[in-house]
């Protein structure tokens, strides 16, 4: 099993317990270890963690720091140490509101393109600048473009660094509108998540991050107001709830998300799987079933899918597009997920499961739901 999947049953663990469940996993553990990463932490507390990539970048950081001092909220800033440079007061002042400052490397480089040894340097002068200049040696690492390379966990471990990934993004990095980020991010948001913007734009002086400073004042009204909490990564980590479920061969389902509303028959949805997959995980090893059905009936569609052993942090969240057949009919829809090899799709072969949620013939059914509307009540698109 992974060191990132003992971590997260370790956790379950102690909730369980607290909870006055029988345990069914060992004791706590609810600090992850240097070269551990995190990209969702179920948690029951509506806690998420949100986190800026790229800065400090002048007046689009000012802004973005004024918002969540007004809104009386903590994040995680991964800085660059070539920016940091350019920007030191701004620098400083991250550390000095009590915002989370974690390692985005020296100078933005493509793990992918570069040595070993270029990649160990590239997080070990960042590490030194962010220190020199805040005072604040990092505790976290999130790779550039979110590309592990070779050796990233080796090099975190040496240098007492926990890796971000995260789970939800806007695609700020592109000019979207105001409106359009907004809603990327507010409209699939659930507990647990690693909201990933970006303050900077890799070295670039002077990059313009308008856009993303002007839409993370709303997203943090309309979030707080949907009664979400922001915490930093340590402490959505000592909030952590029990996975899912956890299957047989180590692989644990984290959670799921799919639209809470607007969705009719024919519609496309996208959807977002959190799995947890031990670093052995082989290509002819189980596939992800998801039915979705109405109550008391066999599944009318699905999303049947592939899991991989965890690679690069941008790729731990597996999202699809989903069809709605045209004739679905409308209402609440079950979903239910499990384990199975293709060539074995009996219910009897599927793999067994622990979780906290109800499961029969081993499919465990998600307390999420999807709600598809009437077909006639869809909007006109006009011509």
């Amino acid at each position: 099993m992974s060191m990132r999947n003992t971590v997260l049953f370790l956790i379950a663990a102690g909730l369980l317990a607290a909870a006055g469940c029988r345990p069914t996993f060992a004791p706590v553990k609810q600090v992850l270890a240097p070269g551990e990463t995190a990209h969702f932490v179920p948690n029951k507390h509506k806690m998420i963690a949100l986190t800026f990539d790229d800065g400090p970048n002048g007046a689009a950081t000012e802004q973005i720091l004024n918002a969540l001092r007004e809104s009386s909220v903590k994040a995680s800033f991964f800085i660059l140490g070539a920016n940091a440079e350019r920007h030191p007061q701004l620098a400083r002042r991250i550390a000095a509101e009590g915002h989370l400052i974690g390692n985005h490397t020296q100078r933005h480089s493509r793990f992918d393109l570069i040595t070993k040894a270029e990649i160990e340097k590239d997080i070990a002068d960042g590490n030194k600048t962010i220190e020199m200049i805040t005072g604040v040696r990092p505790r976290w690492f999130r790779p550039p473009f979110g590309i592990n390379g070779r050796g990233l966990a080796e090099a975190c471990r040496r240098h007492g660094l926990r890796i971000a990934g995260w789970s939800l993004d806007a695609n700020d990095w592109n000019p979207h509108p105001v409106e359009e980020l907004v809603d990327a991010i507010v409209s699939r948001t659930v507990a647990g998540d690693i909201i990933l913007l970006h303050d900077g734009w890799e070295t670039n002086p002077g990059a313009d991050r308008r856009r993303t400073a002007a839409a993370a004042s709303l997203i943090l009204d309309k979030l707080k107001a949907a009664g979400f909490v922001f915490v930093t990564l340590p402490e959505l980590l000592r909030h952590a709830g029990p996975p899912a479920a956890v299957f047989e061969n180590g692989v644990c389902l984290l959670g799921m998300q799919v639209p809470r509303d607007g969705i009719y028959a024919g519609d496309r949805f996208a959807a977002r799987y959190f799995w947890d997959v031990p670093a052995n995980y082989r290509a002819d090893a189980p596939k992800a079933f998801v039915h979705f059905s109405r109550p008391g009936q066999s599944f009318l569609f699905q999303d049947d899918h592939f899991l991989h052993p965890p690679g690069d942090v941008r790729d731990l969240v597996v999202r699809n597009i989903i069809h709605v057949p045209g004739n679905a009919p409308a209402g609440r829809y079950e979903i239910n997920i499990g384990l199975f090899y293709p060539d074995k799709p009996e219910g009897r072969n599927r793999l067994k499961a622990r979780s906290g949620f109800p499961q029969s013939k081993r499919a465990v059914h998600m307390p999420t739901a999807l709600n598809i509307a009437p077909a006639e009540h869809k909007p006109n698109q006009g011509p």
